[in-house]
């Protein structure tokens, strides 16, 4: 059996054996598949009736009050301290606005670099065109006093698909990353600089008129320096910080948004030495990822993962290594949200995918979490009961177009022995 914790030497105990093994047999030209069969969860329900509809179930593990124990943050104001769970309110919400995510995809950064955590969120008092993307400044000790609130982004920015902390040009300094998908005047890829004085309004450089539903950094080619991947295109920077512009044509069908991907991951999925790209559809069926061929101007395979049995519109997974062998797996699930998107009306179903190396192949293994839970957009992963493995986090959806909303949230706690 396979377990998911290590040693005091840093090694997977009972994966030791089979690891040697593998490695062997990869010598050898043979190949074995290393399984994460002892990896288990036990579900609870870890929040209730905690969401509104003006919120899309946003979450994330971090250490809010650095007191060495994970906390949760939820984009409904509030941020629940580990490891009791005791909530606190970083911001009150307005009854008065159509969205209000004071958790956007997980945006959370020292922003005005006092080492404490600051949450970024989205406030939408009219769609498209009463627009605010606000910071919420971390008190400190106690943790418990106001967290004041300062405009980042007014209304002009368009229409925001995604944030993201993450150092956008190579620089060594983290900057903040837009993508959006309405209009190409003030939507597309956007990069900001954090200001000097962050309570001022941020002024950002557009890398791309793109129209995306997602945009993220990586290292797509073999020149060393960070690339922008965004729905089956990825932007090449060159030299002079400017970006080349190439569309990868091995991609799914277009039918229905079906390019639109969200939160794509730029891993070395086969581990042959260059990085390939992860695409979860927003608006359709599916996950893909695409083999690159490596080198300073690669071409792309594509590969579904498990055709048919994963769901439509899998919003923001999380990408971890779950079963603690060495390798990313994928949190995610179906996230009903109104779309019109072809099986939108499916059952509910959460689960976790591992990736399985052996030689130079891969395989991916779906293992079901939760078939009757409404998930947000947002799930999560962090050792939320340190004792140093990984569990999960499914928030609800609580803006659901009239739907019937699920204003809960799971905890599936990693127990394996």
């Amino acid at each position: 059996m396979i377990r998911a914790k290590r040693n005091a030497n840093g090694l997977l105990d009972a994966h030791l054996v089979k690891i040697i093994v593998a490695l062997w047999l990869t010598g050898t030209g043979l190949s074995t598949e290393v399984l994460a069969d002892d990896v288990t969860f036990s579900r609870s329900t870890l929040f209730r009736n905690v969401l509104t509809q003006t919120q899309f179930g946003n979450s994330a593990v971090v250490d809010v009050n650095r007191d060495g124990k994970a906390d949760i943050v939820l984009d409904n104001g509030k941020w629940y301290e580990g490891p009791d769970w005791v909530a606190h309110t970083y911001s009150l919400l307005d009854p008065s606005h159509h969205t209000e995510s004071t958790l956007w995809r997980g945006a959370i950064h020292d922003i005005d670099r006092d080492g404490e955590l600051d949450i970024v969120g989205w406030r939408s008092k009219k769609r498209y065109s009463e627009d605010w993307v606000v910071w919420f400044r971390n008190p400190g000790p106690p943790y418990t006093d106001t967290w004041n609130d300062y405009v980042m982004l007014d209304s002009n920015f368009g229409w925001l698909e995604e944030l993201r902390f993450v150092d956008v040009d190579g620089d060594g300094q983290i900057e903040l990353l837009r993508a959006g998908g309405r209009n190409t005047t003030v939507d597309g890829i956007w990069m900001y600089e954090i200001p000097a004085d962050p309570t001022k309004e941020w002024v950002g450089e557009q890398v791309s008129e793109i129209l995306t539903h997602a945009a993220t950094v990586g290292y797509v080619n073999s020149d060393n320096r960070p690339d922008i991947v965004a729905d089956y295109v990825w932007l090449e920077r060159t030299p002079s910080g400017k970006y080349i512009e190439h569309e990868i044509p091995d991609r799914p069908s277009t039918e229905r948004r079906g390019l639109q991907v969200a939160d794509a991951l730029v891993y070395d999925v086969d581990n042959d030495g260059d990085n390939d790209i992860i695409w979860p559809r927003a608006h359709n069926y599916g996950i893909y990822w695409s083999e690159s061929s490596g080198g300073l101007n690669p071409t792309f395979t594509l590969h579904e993962i498990l055709p048919g049995e994963l769901p439509c519109t899998i919003h923001w997974p999380t990408y971890a290594d779950i079963d603690g062998d060495g390798d990313i797996d994928i949190l995610a699930g179906h996230c009903n949200y109104q779309h019109h998107d072809p099986g939108e009306q499916d059952p509910p179903d959460i689960f976790w995918l591992e990736l399985v190396r052996f030689g130079t192949g891969v395989r991916w293994v779906k293992h079901q979490l939760a078939n009757d839970f409404n998930l947000g957009f947002g799930c999560s992963i962090g050792d939320v009961d340190n004792d140093g493995d990984l569990d999960l986090i499914a928030p609800g959806m609580g803006h659901s177009r009239g739907q019937p909303s699920n204003p809960d949230g799971l905890l599936f706690t990693n127990v394996s022995d």
